[in-house]
């Protein structure tokens, strides 16, 4: 355990933190950005991109599952020397691909190796006590938003003066690191967790289950479901397959995820939290999704000025992160952050809708994307604050396996959606009048988060979970 004054293992364990989570996320952002770049080079389509996005979503969400029953055969530094192995071997076979099968099989095997850094890099956090477990918390945001951001600026430079190839490459420059550092601040047998066993029934619901929604995603979004058997089955196959899953792990005593322990936290303060977490996921992948296509095709920026704000954008959300720690400290109670983040995240689609209807001037860009840095900021840090209060530690991991969980399907969700609607818009047809299909589009996608930020501003004054 670490607390003030930091020794150098400490502070060698805060820097892995970051690097750690800066890994995936890093990535993540830097492939999202160059999406059709990359689809282009491997001679692909918009729809084998998205399959390859949906079984990433897919794999990443049985790893994460099965994360802690991993660490507990390997122990934690091997597992994480081995995650950044299958990470790194990922990427150089997405690196090097000219098919789209050759692009999915790498996309899996980085996700076999990068859903382990996040939950990995969480529970480093809970190594500090007292106020130097805020150190922590500030790493895990470096990581997660300040390298999200220096990756849209380098996929920027990569796409405008080298090839897509090294979008997939640049980032293992960060695993040597990495590597290094495991060995330095992490043991074999890392931390106390409960027991827990891979049950095979288990194990078949939850691949079932995650891959039938995936797919089902996926296929929606591309015209693809002809008949109603084609969407009724896979959807009743993976909703009833999770369900199972979750029903079959209450019952047993060494569950791979202790549902029902870490879900009686106080004043059933986790399901508030996930819930709070779930809408963040939701309207982050989706408007993150929709912003470049916005920006580029419906305002007719290019790549380096879209990349540019976008990298911005999240700089300014790394910054209201720390603010709102500080907010936090000086002004305690989340009722009133809660609120603030649904009426940023109106004031955003508000002005956004007025842009996309020609209705006002780029000169309310900024104010919009301020605001949704702010909700992303506020919103998922009154989550974090308040989701795993009176979590056991020894189920802690598992209590963040699940919210990761749920994030990997929320994420898929959020594309897979806003996808459908600028493809039934034809957003991404080679229309003469494409712009105006896509102002179109965003304006309808606009209207429903400005609805979404009003509903949320009601009930975060109503609700007593998060006060």
């Amino acid at each position: 355990m670490y607390s003030y004054p930091l020794s150098k293992e400490a502070k060698l364990c805060l820097l892995t933190i970051a690097l750690m989570v800066s890994l995936e996320f890093m990535q993540n952002a830097m492939v999202s950005f160059s999406a059709l770049s990359i689809t282009h080079g491997f001679h692909g389509t918009a729809e084998s991109f998205s399959l390859a996005a949906s079984l990433y979503a897919g794999t990443a969400i049985f790893m994460i599952a099965i994360h802690h029953w991993i660490a507990d055969r390997l122990g934690y530094r091997r597992m994480l020397h081995c995650s950044l192995a299958l990470f790194a071997i990922g990427a150089v076979i997405c690196a090097t691909a000219n098919t789209p099968l050759h692009y999915i099989i790498g996309r899996v095997v980085q996700a076999l190796g990068g859903a382990t850094f996040f939950t990995g890099a969480r529970v480093l956090v809970n190594y500090f006590k007292g106020p130097s477990r805020l150190d922590a918390v500030r790493a895990l945001i470096t990581g997660l938003i300040a390298f999200s951001g220096v990756g849209v600026i380098i996929a920027t430079l990569l796409l405008t003066f080298a090839s897509w190839r090294w979008i997939f490459l640049v980032p293992l420059i960060v695993i040597v690191p990495v590597w290094l550092l495991v060995n330095k601040v992490l043991s074999h047998d890392q931390g106390t967790r409960l027991p827990s066993t891979l049950h095979p029934w288990s194990a078949i619901l939850l691949v079932t289950g995650v891959l039938a929604i995936q797919i089902l995603l996926e296929r929606i979004a591309y015209d693809q479901l002809d008949t109603r058997a084609a969407w009724v089955i896979p959807a009743v196959v993976g909703i009833g397959g999770l369900i199972w899953f979750i029903r079959h792990e209450y019952q047993r005593k060494h569950a791979l995820l202790p549902f029902s322990t870490f879900s009686n936290s106080p004043n059933n303060r986790y399901l508030a939290g996930m819930t709070i977490y779930g809408i963040c996921y939701l309207v982050l992948s989706s408007g993150y999704y929709i912003l470049p296509v916005f920006l580029g095709k419906g305002l007719g920026y290019s790549v380096a000025i879209t990349g540019s704000i976008l990298a911005v954008t999240s700089f300014f959300g790394y910054g209201m992160a720390h603010l709102h720690m500080y907010w936090v400290g000086k002004h305690p109670g989340h009722k009133k952050y809660l609120f603030s983040a649904f009426l940023v995240l109106s004031i955003y689609s508000g002005l956004m809708w007025l842009l996309a209807k020609d209705m006002a001037g780029v000169w309310v860009l900024p104010i919009a994307l301020i605001s949704i840095a702010s909700f992303a900021s506020l919103g998922q840090g009154t989550a974090a604050l308040n989701s795993f209060i009176g979590i056991d530690e020894q189920v802690f991991s598992q209590a963040y396996q699940s919210k990761n969980m749920m994030r990997e399907v929320l994420i898929s969700t959020g594309i897979s959606l806003s996808s459908l609607l600028l493809h039934h818009a034809g957003a991404f047809s080679q229309h003469a009048n494409v712009s105006e299909l896509v102002r179109n589009a965003s304006a309808h996608f606009f209207t429903i988060l400005l609805l979404l930020g009003v509903v949320g501003m009601l009930v975060s004054l109503w609700q007593k979970r998060i006060v």
